[in-house]
């Protein structure tokens, strides 16, 4: 059967319907079957989105939880330059103040300096003199073991083999730092601020430098110098702010300004 091109299109499908019974079922199972597939792809979207958020939750817990920590960092840095700037203000004038007063204290050092010089030499004199044979790891765990066994003078003796015999020695530096720490807990301050010095004067790149900075800071605190004992923990502060003794300084610094 040849249909007229000129019928209307909704009279068309309806004459297509009524001539061809099975074209309608064909239709209508098209039909079906379309919002079949429609269903199945809503369905899988709505799985894709719920299995997705859990991923999403997550990512979200993550990136709070940095950015809790970026903050906490944030924080940290912004106090200690607040600390460095605040001391930067004030670090030439007291640094000016300190100049007579180093003068008036150097003497009192270099007298109390010959005193250091002379206990050694007598400790020397007294004490065995490690072997030349011994190596420098032997005869620094020696005087190691000496200072925890609170024996001074023996370990001082020992540490200043190290430092006298194998000056480039990888320890030397450290032995040298060690020689304050047994004046230190004899409360010798003085002397054991000398024996710091001599650490940041001989071995500037050493890693005792923090170290030797912050117990030159304690040994001044603890001679009531307060004015040299600040100008050291803030070196601490400002040049080793993340290091422990850096903390330790700035721990000391809140206290002395309370």
């Amino acid at each position: 059967m040849i249909l007229s091109h000129h019928i209307p299109g909704r009279e068309l499908i309806k004459k297509l319907f009524i001539t061809y019974p099975r074209f309608k079922t064909k239709a209508s199972n098209i039909m079906s079957g379309a919002m079949i597939i429609l269903f199945i792809f809503l369905s899988a979207c709505s799985t894709m989105q719920q299995q997705k958020d859990p991923d999403l939750a997550k990512l979200e817990k993550q990136i709070m939880e940095s950015g809790q920590k970026i903050d906490d960092i944030y924080h940290r840095v912004s106090v200690i330059q607040f600390m460095v700037d605040n001391h930067e203000r004030s670090l030439n004038n007291i640094e000016k103040e300190l100049v007579n007063a180093r003068g008036i204290k150097s003497k009192k050092a270099e007298q109390q300096g010959s005193v250091y010089a002379a206990e050694n030499s007598h400790t020397n004199s007294v004490l065995k003199i490690p072997s030349a044979q011994e190596s420098p790891d032997i005869i620094y765990k020696k005087a190691l073991a000496s200072y925890k066994d609170k024996n001074y003078a023996k370990g001082i003796s020992l540490f200043n083999s190290v430092v006298k015999n194998y000056p480039d020695h990888d320890l030397a530096d450290n032995a040298l730092y060690w020689v304050g720490e047994c004046l230190y807990a004899q409360k010798k301050y003085s002397d054991a601020i000398l024996a710091f010095k001599d650490v940041l004067g001989k071995y500037p790149e050493g890693s005792k430098v923090p170290d030797a900075l912050l117990k030159t800071g304690y040994s001044y605190l603890a001679i009531d110098d307060k004015e040299n004992a600040q100008l050291f923990l803030k070196k601490v502060v400002t040049n080793y702010p993340f290091s422990p003794a850096g903390n330790k300084a700035e721990a000391t610094l809140k206290r002395i300004n309370r």
